[in-house]
């Protein structure tokens, strides 16, 4: 076999010399497979640095030359015509078989006459492993895993052949919207795998981020948002495929509203992202990125039980036909409940029942057009009981749906001009209702309905070879009904221009800087910029540094500004502050990867988030009516939070990696001198897995032990709040996965196994058991 690929691919390059691939080669050549569209800037297919990177075809008739670096390689899939670059030698191709699809091979390493490519990535190419499937380790710059090799046989003969570099899977888009390898980037961004996302058993966002490294949850009555460097859930951004959603409540975009079974790959983007985002991505941006089949056909499925009845299952479908790939899914989950304080009527953790549906479609008829069409649907129905200060029992309720819809088109016009349109509209509806039981004095029906419309075009243009140019234009339109609202109503626009460039200033040491500028109008704030300039330096292979400094704002949303709120069961109530100002920040960021080892990889990061007119809810003492505590929205003075990350990864034994990461944060409030709450100092995360391979036998376990937190409460009812500290606790998961046959798999999870949790500060799932199995067919 090594033989045929070696002679194979010496006859292609000899032949690749001559040829030049005319359209309807090029179509063919292009068709998508294990990739969504080009023009689909969310898509993790391909990608390459326009100064390093060219691109190798095969699978067609050996007219089609691919010796030249394609745009949508060097941007994401803007544009399919070739850029001339020289070709690679044929002793860079000794890799490639004629069935590969795509295989990227890096410039750099012509010198040493050595394909970039892994065991993995040819497993790939060859159609016999699924992408990310593989068993992985960090490399410098990328925090992603390159495979170990295998034991014996042709695969090890041929590994031996081959440099130890990435895979050629590993892509990003998220930090700079474009694509690129993950050992490229110039912003840091952090990548959970589809690999990483079944071995984690999740069933929604919230599950998977869990205990991800310098990640902190926080959690309020059944919801979870996520807190970035010592900032809260509302200046951090959930995209999917890249379009915003809506529905946020307290600030928080509740994670477990987002299935995890239709996720190829979660981008996570720590530090200032308002330059690219604009609002609310003042902390860093999270793109969850959708799956798409790369077979004629494919069917997978999942189902799960466990402790208090949970059930988790979810069954998708689809395939390409011509032109057009296609797929839809839809799941089922349940859960009873729990309650932390049996000495109450309360229950903290709501019971609900779950469906959602999805269904995503990539049409590309020619090299000039691709057209990119995602919508889902999720219908959420929650209950749970509340007691009130009073001890007054009330049932509470809650129906939520949320429909999101996308299109994407986009039109290629040159080598190197294309241009993505981008079409979203997300829709949230809440119907939120309190029962006394025994009485109706405290009984509430609210209805919350919200629409956001966004538009935006987007432009990408290589300069020069050494400037890949990023412009963009956006609109967003919101509307808000609900009689928490002090008119019952509202509605805003925001409009945005953006550009940016990423300039490869040296190729060998590489130095790359990325400025960009980014104006934001908002109806009710007016007109504010936010800068960004980004910088990558590798002094030597083993070590990238990245550093980054950026303005961001953030306007405050309409609860903020308006909202009259009640929650007589847990004994508060919230007004809105129309003379609020937009929140500010100055943000700097220095990331610095170093691999020493193949199999070893340091990571360490160090930020300061300096924000002004901070807005928080400040207590104002008790309700003269309720007796309920009263907050109302103010702009804090000042805030800052500074701190440190820093993180290990190492593939011990072949098929054993472990992780472990640490994180510091100091977050002040400087107008009151004090702490900012809800803020854990230290937090710490541990991650070990292993695979025997003879008996396809695999597992995981996962640890985060988080610090105390500071809360204030008004103990003596006169408006003054003192500091209440949360302890220190620790989440502890395994899980157990046997591999039946090709297409099956039987797995176990113990989560929470420590039985951490409280009612007040922190209300998670107690110990959960449970146990499935999921399969996959390909045809």
């Amino acid at each position: 076999m090594l033989c045929l690929i070696v002679a194979s691919s010496s006859a292609w390059a000899a032949y690749s010399a001559q040829a030049q691939p005319n359209a309807a080669q090029r179509d063919n050549a292009d068709r998508p497979s294990s990739r969504a569209a080009p023009g689909n800037p969310d898509d993790p297919a391909t990608t390459a640095n326009p100064e390093d990177m060219v691109t190798v075809e095969g699978d067609a008739a050996p007219e089609t030359s691919q010796s030249s670096l394609t745009l949508e390689e060097a941007s994401g899939g803007r544009s399919e015509k070739a850029l001339e670059v020289p070709a690679a030698s044929a002793e860079e191709e000794t890799a490639k078989d004629v069935q590969t699809d795509v295989l990227t091979v890096d410039k750099r390493f012509e010198a040493e006459g050595r394909a970039q490519a892994s065991a993995e990535g040819v497993e790939i190419a060859l159609g016999r492993l699924e992408p990310d499937a593989g068993k992985t380790e960090t490399h410098a710059g990328a925090g992603t895993r390159t495979p170990f090799p295998p034991a014996s046989g042709a695969q090890a003969d041929l590994w031996d052949s081959l440099p130890q570099e990435p895979p050629i899977v590993d892509v990003v888009v998220t930090g700079t919207r474009t694509r690129r390898r993950l050992a490229d980037t110039p912003v840091a961004t952090q990548r959970i795998s589809q690999a990483e996302v079944r071995e984690s058993g999740a069933d929604n966002l919230q599950d998977l981020l869990e205990e991800v490294p310098h990640l902190n949850l926080e959690r309020s009555f059944g919801r979870a948002g996520l807190q970035l460097r010592g900032l809260d859930s509302k200046y951090t951004l959930i995209v999917v495929d890249g379009q915003r959603l809506t529905g946020r409540v307290g600030g928080i975009q509740d994670l477990t509203l987002l299935p995890a079974e239709q996720v190829q790959q979660v981008e996570l983007v720590r530090g200032a992202a308002s330059m690219l985002y604009g609002a609310d991505a003042i902390a860093g941006v999270v793109n969850i990125i959708t799956r798409m089949p790369d077979k004629p056909f494919e069917a997978r499925g999942r189902l799960a039980y466990g402790s208090r009845n949970t059930v988790d299952g979810h069954a998708e479908v689809g395939g390409q036909i011509g032109d057009v790939s296609m797929l839809f899914g839809g799941g089922y989950h349940r859960d009873d409940g729990f309650d932390l304080d049996p000495e109450t009527a309360a229950q903290v953790g709501p019971g609900f029942e779950q469906f959602n549906l999805v269904q995503r479609a990539v049409w590309k008829p020619s090299t000039r057009f691709t057209l990119d069409q995602r919508a889902s649907y999720v219908f959420r129905d929650a209950s749970a009981v509340d007691v009130s200060g009073a001890r007054a029992v009330l049932d509470r309720k809650s129906r939520v749906q949320t429909v999101n819809v996308l299109l994407r088109p986009t039109v290629h016009f040159s080598e190197t001009d294309a241009l993505t349109f981008r079409a979203g509209f997300s829709h949230y509806h809440d119907v939120f209702a309190l029962d006394q039981r025994g009485d109706d004095a405290l009984d509430q029906s609210q209805v919350t309905s919200q629409n956001l419309l966004e538009l935006g075009a987007e432009h990408t243009h290589i300069l020069w070879k050494r400037h890949l140019v990023t412009a963009a234009v956006e609109g967003f339109f919101e509307d808000l009904s609900t009689e928490r609202l002090v008119d019952g109503r509202g509605s805003r626009g925001r409009f945005a221009a953006l550009v940016q460039d990423e300039w490869t200033l040296l190729e060998g040491p590489r130095l790359m800087l990325v400025p960009g500028v980014r104006v934001d109008h908002d109806t009710y704030f007016g007109t504010y910029p936010s800068p960004r300039i980004a910088a990558r330096f590798d002094p030597h292979k083993t070590l990238a540094v990245r550093a980054a400094y950026a303005w961001g704002f953030r306007a405050p949303n309409f609860q903020e500004l308006f909202l009259n709120f009640q929650n007589p069961s847990a004994g508060y109530l919230v007004a809105g502050n129309p003379d609020l100002q937009p929140e500010r920040a100055q943000t700097y960021d220095l990331n610095v990867d170093y691999q020493p080892l193949a199999w070893l990889n340091f990571n360490v990061a160090g930020f300061f988030n300096n924000l002004s007119n901070l807005i928080q809810a400040v207590p104002q003492g008790r309700d003269a009516d309720t007796l309920s505590q009263a907050f109302v929205y103010e702009n804090v003075e000042s805030a800052y939070t500074a701190g440190l990350e820093s993180g290990v990864e190492a593939e011990v034994i072949p098929g054993g990696h472990i992780g472990v990461s640490y994180t510091y944060v100091y977050a002040r409030d400087r107008e009151r001198a004090r702490a900012l709450a809800g803020r854990p100092r230290h937090r710490a995360t541990a991650q070990a897995r292993y695979t025997l391979e003879a008996t396809k036998t695999g597992a995981l376990a996962r640890v985060a032990v988080t610090g105390a937190r500071p809360f204030y409460q008004d103990t003596t009812g006169v408006g003054v709040d003192e500091a209440v500290f949360a302890d220190a606790y620790a989440l502890f998961d395994i899980r157990l996965n046997q591999e039946i046959g090709k297409h099956f798999r039987l797995f176990v999870m113990a989560e929470n196994i420590l039985g951490a949790g409280d009612a007040q500060f922190l209300p998670v799932q107690p110990r959960t058991f449970s146990a499935g199995i999921e399969g996959v067919l390909y045809l």
